[in-house]
């Protein structure tokens, strides 16, 4: 069952991608450990260090907190309850003081449950109507909350509130759904009668192991297919990298004294060697829309980009967010300086006249 939770297309590419969420999900499984052992005190320090790692730890508190709600009370789950509500305080005050005001749109809801689940989370669509089901079978044992259905109910409600507020979310993007990959899977490891955990665990595995680099997966819509973080569904997002990698080196030996006008993630991609993009950075690069105040570009665009700027166009999501500054597409007329393909989209270096 491991194997298959970590061959599921999101937890393959986030093995890859080594972002926020593989520690967030470590951290969330030690606390899901500790807690099974009833050492509570272990487990409020796994979820404050998730915390630290990525405020989406409010779920787990929170399905930590309704869980010991309706528990029966000993003497050492009172003063867990009262850690787990002091830290689901303090994380609930770094949500507020983190959030930049952006609300869900309820309104899209069912559009977000049909293009999420049929574009991005097909596997998890299956496992999820599986494990419903599992709980209307259980639903009789799970209401009377018993001592030995404590793991499982934490699990079910760490999985639905997970899927919960993914969807109220303004911007839920795919990776996300690396943290309640391997609860789920847990979850129908020990719902599922013994006699069909050994093949439910191979033909999971194997759908895993089919699916994770997307090539059975519905195309993406525009400007989603050339937006790494929508290809994070599964490994596809390799690909870009490799052809982002490819063409920020060429560029870097054919135009490297070139003022480019560009947005993110190119803004850094040409810019910081660190990253294994270019060599040397680009001293000309000119960024539209936020500045990255940790990267050496030569000022914003327009205000600051000298005459005879040329603009890299690239069809990603940052085109048409308005906090990333003027539209980069060009002009009719416009002269093409350069043309590369792309595995999803083409990059376009041009000058307009």
């Amino acid at each position: 069952w491991l194997l298959a939770a970590l061959a599921e297309p999101i937890a393959a590419g986030q093995s890859a991608a080594l972002g926020q969420e593989p520690p967030l999900l470590l951290a969330g499984a030690a606390a899901i450990f500790w807690g099974e052992r009833e050492w509570y005190g272990r487990m409020l320090g796994c979820l404050a260090l998730a915390g630290l790692i990525k405020l989406t730890a409010v779920i787990p508190t929170v399905a930590l907190v309704l869980c010991l709600l309706f528990l029966p009370r000993t003497r050492v789950r009172l003063r867990a309850l009262g850690g787990a509500l002091l830290l689901l305080a303090a994380l609930l005050a770094l949500t507020w003081i983190d959030s930049d005001g952006a609300e869900g749109d309820p309104g899209s809801l069912w559009f977000k449950l049909y293009e999420h689940f049929s574009t991005y989370f097909p596997l998890f669509a299956l496992l999820l109507l599986a494990a419903a089901v599992l709980a209307v079978v259980r639903a009789r044992e799970l209401w009377r909350w018993r001592e030995e259905e404590a793991t499982t109910i934490y699990l079910a409600l760490l999985v639905g509130g997970f899927w919960s507020s993914y969807f109220l979310y303004s911007v839920p993007l795919p990776r996300y759904a690396l943290l309640s990959g391997m609860p789920l899977y847990l979850l129908l490891a020990l719902w599922l009668p013994e006699r069909l955990r050994i093949p439910a665990a191979g033909l999971l595995l194997a759908a895993g192991l089919l699916l994770c680099d997307g090539r059975f997966y519905r195309p993406l819509r525009q400007p989603w297919t050339f937006s790494g973080e929508y290809l994070e569904r599964s490994r596809e997002f390799l690909a870009d990298l490799d052809a982002n990698r490819q063409f920020c080196r060429d560029l870097e030996e054919s135009f490297p004294e070139l003022p480019l006008a560009v947005k993110w993630p190119f803004a850094q991609m040409l810019t910081i060697p660190e990253f294994g993009y270019v060599r040397q950075p680009l001293k000309r690069v000119y960024v539209a829309g936020i500045v990255p105040r940790y990267a050496p570009v030569a000022g914003r665009y327009p205000e600051d980009a000298v005459p005879g700027t040329a603009g890299l166009w690239v069809a990603n999501t940052f085109e048409f967010f308005r906090d990333f500054g003027v539209p980069l597409a060009p002009v009719p007329g416009a002269r093409v300086l350069w043309y590369r393909k792309h595995p999803y989209a083409p990059f376009l270096l041009y000058q307009n006249l």
